[in-house]
């Protein structure tokens, strides 16, 4: 095990022992990280944390919620992401985070959802004239799910 996958499991048992911690004293909180992510495979995530709280997932595609590259502003970063919510106060048990996008493409048009989507790869120029990767940009949340899973916490 390398000094960033040791970092990475323990980042994840101190975020699921402070989750646990928030729920025991009737806190709400969410846990979020790419759909295809390390994380929810984990023991402190999967069998410890989600076996003890009423946590439901809410399959998001970032895109929906305006994820856009700088350079490229009516593209959009897909992102598929998984955000879990603990709210216990939730009593309908009704989430509305859940934003999938339909990328099936017909020759000729675009995507059911209405936009063209751009891959996470190479650099982009900011403003200010510094480069990042893509995938550091789209890293960012659009303010739109930002508020959205303030929502659900609410």
């Amino acid at each position: 095990m390398d000094i960033r996958e040791l970092h990475g499991n323990l980042l994840a048992a101190v975020s699921a022992l402070l989750a646990m911690s928030i729920y025991l004293v009737g806190g709400t909180f969410g846990m979020e990280n790419p759909l295809r992510s390390f994380l929810w495979t984990l023991e402190s995530i999967n069998s410890k944390l989600m076996a003890r709280c009423p946590m439901h997932p809410c399959y998001v595609d970032q895109c929906m919620y305006g994820l856009a590259p700088s350079d490229f502003p009516d593209l959009r970063y897909r992102k598929p992401t998984i955000v879990y919510i603990c709210n216990p106060y939730n009593t309908l048990g009704t989430y509305h985070l859940d934003l999938r996008c339909h990328v099936y493409k017909a020759p000729g048009k675009l995507p059911k959802c209405g936009h063209v989507h751009l891959k996470c790869e190479g650099r982009v120029q900011l403003e200010d004239g510094t480069w990042i990767k893509r995938s550091e940009e789209a890293g960012h949340y659009p303010e739109a799910l930002a508020k959205a899973i303030v929502r659900e916490l609410m």
